[in-house]
């Protein structure tokens, strides 16, 4: 029997798939409070999940001030890190592709062309890291183009 599927404040949660009350949905939860339109769901026929966030803000230097990110959170969360990112395909001024990124490499969610980045986090601690940490290490890499 396929599991129930909820709707719920915009998250997608299948029905034993992410627990209430578990790490994961706590920060969620927690992400949520900065980023109102995040999305979470579980990723079809995988033990991870899909974060979507439609609007993240860009530091100067790139062709856009807003862009729309993905990120996976992996099994084991959060003592596996999220790893790697992508968005809508950004461009550096002057139509630079940035560093470590292409448009070839999907994410399951992201539109067809979106940017995946090869950007990984050092010294992730599954105590003091959650998804807003990683949120923010996604910001900063972005804020050191080069």
């Amino acid at each position: 029997m396929a599991p129930s599927i909820f709707i719920v404040d915009q998250m997608l949660i299948s029905e034993g798939e992410m627990d209430t009350g578990s790490t994961l949905e706590k920060h969620f939860q927690r992400l949520k409070e900065r980023f109102p339109n995040a999305a979470i769901q579980v990723d079809s026929g995988k033990s991870t999940h899909s974060v979507h966030i439609p609007e993240l803000d860009l530091p100067d230097g790139w062709n856009v001030s807003k862009a729309a990110i993905w990120f996976t959170v992996p099994d084991g969360y959060p003592s596996s890190s999220p790893d790697c990112f992508w968005s809508t395909d950004l461009r550096l001024t002057e139509n630079r592709e940035p560093v470590s990124s292409n448009t070839s490499t999907p994410h399951p969610l992201a539109p067809a062309g979106s940017r995946w980045y090869s950007w990984h986090v050092k010294g992730w601690s599954p105590i003091t890291h959650d998804l807003v940490s990683y949120v923010s290490a996604i910001r900063d890499r972005l804020g050191r183009i080069s």
